[in-house]
């Protein structure tokens, strides 16, 4: 099966928050769609130019690049149910 889902995540620094969130994400998508997406981390912190470049404002910021249309998803990521509903992968 083939990537449909490519994904970016937005955090700030290599802090204990921000390595929760990225497992986080990454278990909630490994759930059911383990095949079904790529998942680029960037951290703001590290690299300014790719968050400006991608309006990003605040973190953490979740962006599905692909497929159209890009969807972007801040702040709290906790909620499987909505972060999923979001990027279009279930429906609520």
């Amino acid at each position: 099966m083939s990537i449909k889902f490519k994904l970016k995540l937005y955090v700030v620094g290599a802090t204990d928050r921000s390595m929760a969130i990225v497992k986080n994400i990454k278990n909630m998508l490994n759930v059911d769609h383990a095949n079904l997406y790529s998942l680029e981390v960037i951290d703001a912190v590290k690299q300014p130019k790719l968050a400006k470049n991608d309006n990003v404002l605040v973190m953490p910021t979740l962006i599905k690049t692909s497929p159209l249309p890009v969807v972007r998803i801040v702040g709290d990521l906790s909620d499987r149910g909505k972060v999923l509903a979001g990027l279009g992968l279930v429906v609520v």
